[in-house]
């Protein structure tokens, strides 16, 4: 992002992540933008804790990617904002259109 380091008090995403295809480095990215204490609040796709349904969502994945601008749904977005040192802070989970949801509110750790 054309901003410099540290320069943002909150940084949305919204179906974001789970279309993009390095998502450590948009992580890392948001990190370096976000001041001291900013949020990152975010609504993405998120794998399903429903073996059946995060089963599916990993089958219909190459195809769904393809048709709708490279979004993976059976993608765990939670855990890759864990690993780049994002905790949420607030946090609700839900099924829309057949594929499970997650909006919430992080900060860096």
């Amino acid at each position: 992002m054309p901003v410099p380091d540290a320069s943002c008090d909150v940084v949305v995403c919204s179906l974001i992540l789970c279309c993009s295809s390095r998502v450590a480095e948009t992580l890392r990215e948001i990190r370096r933008v976000l001041r001291p204490g900013g949020e990152l609040r975010f609504y993405e796709h998120q794998r399903s804790d429903r073996w059946p349904v995060a089963l599916l969502s990993g089958l219909v994945t190459p195809i769904w990617s393809r048709a709708a601008g490279g979004c993976h749904p059976g993608r765990d977005i939670l855990a890759e904002m864990e690993q780049a040192g994002f905790g949420a802070e607030s946090l609700d989970r839900f099924v829309f259109g057949g594929f499970d949801h997650v909006v919430g509110v992080a900060r860096p750790r």
